[in-house]
């Protein structure tokens, strides 16, 4: 009886250590190219010629920036994904200060409501690949299990 549950808790202790190794891979959100970006933009926004070439290198440091940032999200612990976040959120403001220099008050206005409208929808499409709205799967208070 002994030898059984000796093995039945080994097999249990090496199927759960298999399972644990294979943790699932955190896809990255695609990030649009700079040409895509500016395409965006130029209907978004009414760009005109002059506006587009001043802001297609702005577009381009970003892209690149933007890409290594979330490459290193692929850590998983907590420390540096907050350390990311930051950085995201500085380069976005980074990337709004050197806008404002090309863009009118009504364009910058349409920015920030494009960026609030792409925030929204990538807040979606994490609660949608996490399986349901926040850590309690949509279960709200008095469901049943």
């Amino acid at each position: 009886m002994r030898t059984i549950t000796v093995a039945v808790t080994l097999t249990l202790l090496l199927t759960m250590a298999a399972c644990s190794s294979h943790r699932p891979q955190i896809k990255t959100p695609q990030i649009p190219s700079p040409e895509k970006r500016l395409y965006t933009l130029k209907h978004k926004l009414n760009l005109t010629a002059p506006q587009m070439e001043a802001i297609r290198p702005i577009l381009e440091d970003e892209y690149k920036e933007k890409s290594a940032i979330m490459e290193s999200f692929k850590d998983r612990d907590r420390e540096s994904m907050q350390a990311n976040r930051e950085k995201l959120e500085n380069l976005e403001w980074d990337v709004i200060k050197k806008l404002s220099d090309h863009l009118d008050e009504e364009q910058m206005n349409l920015y920030v409501d494009l960026l609030e409208k792409e925030q929204e929808a990538m807040k979606a499409q994490m609660q949608e690949r996490r399986g349901g709205k926040g850590a309690g799967g949509g279960r709200g208070k008095g469901s049943r299990l």
